[in-house]
């Protein structure tokens, strides 16, 4: 007894066009969300459009929808990885410490592109003394 293997339905025009046509109305969306003000939710509505047409075309045009075994496997593993490492720079980003700065504002002596030539002096800083050193 000899089983065959249950044929593979390829995808057809129409579902290639019905792609093809998610795929503009999806970037249509895209293109008229930015010009709306979405504020903290606009990076993950970009994301999750940009997924979602991935998504479309590694399924039909890449013809993933056909396949059993390794090739899924190896692009859902790529997804994870990417979705892993962007949420640890994400992480890292949130976490970083402001960095210190000393109190100021400083006064920064002119420095000639030429080397010796004198500059004009700097305008002064509002509240600030004048500094003998930068005083000719």
């Amino acid at each position: 007894m000899s089983a065959e293997a249950p044929e593979k339905k390829e995808a057809g025009p129409g579902l290639l066009l019905l792609v093809g046509v998610a795929l503009l109305a999806l970037t249509t969306l895209t293109y008229a969300l930015s010009h709306v003000e979405l504020g903290r939710w606009a990076v993950p509505v970009a994301l999750a459009i940009a997924a979602t047409k991935a998504g479309l075309i590694a399924a039909i045009y890449m013809h993933l929808h056909e396949r059993r075994g390794s090739a899924p496997l190896i692009a859902a593993t790529a997804v994870l990885f990417v979705a892993l490492l962007a949420g640890l720079a994400s992480l890292e980003s949130a976490t970083r410490f402001e960095p210190t700065r000393p109190p100021g504002p400083f006064r920064v002596p002119p420095i000639s592109a030429h080397g010796n030539e004198p500059l004009p002096p700097a305008a002064p800083v509002p509240g600030m003394p004048p500094d003998p050193k930068l005083s000719p």
